[in-house]
C-alpha cells in the first residue's frame, strides 16, 4: 500500500515531466509552413510530447461550425417559455442535457 508521502513524490515527479515538456515545447522555433496540418504534426511528435500531444487532439479536433450552439439556443428557447420562465438554470441545463442525449 502506497502512503500519502510516496504518492505526493510521484505527483511531484509528474509535474515535472509535464513543466520540462511544456518548457521544450515552448522553446520549439513556430512552423513556418502556414498550410500544414496541426494534427498530423502532433501525432509525428506523439512520442516527444505526449502529454501535449493528447491535449492538441482534444481540443483541435473543435468543428469550426456554430450549428451545435445554434441547436442549443434552439431547445433551449423550446424549454424556456412563457409558461416555463420561472425554471432554475440548472433545471434548464439538465433538461438541455436530456433532450440533446436521448
Amino acid at each position: 500500500m502506497c502512503s500519502d508521502s510516496e504518492d505526493e513524490g510521484d505527483d511531484e515527479q509528474s509535474d515535472s515531466k509535464l513543466h520540462k515538456e511544456v518548457a521544450w515545447y515552448a522553446s520549439l522555433p513556430p512552423v513556418k509552413d502556414k498550410s500544414a496540418d496541426p494534427l498530423a504534426w502532433w501525432k509525428g511528435n506523439q512520442s516527444t510530447f505526449p502529454h501535449l500531444s493528447q491535449l492538441a487532439r482534444k481540443y483541435l479536433c473543435i468543428p469550426a461550425t456554430s450549428v451545435p450552439s445554434e441547436r442549443l439556443f434552439s431547445v433551449a428557447g423550446n424549454i424556456v417559455t412563457d409558461k416555463r420562465g420561472r425554471l432554475k438554470p440548472s433545471n434548464v441545463n439538465m433538461l438541455c442535457f436530456l433532450s440533446a442525449n436521448l
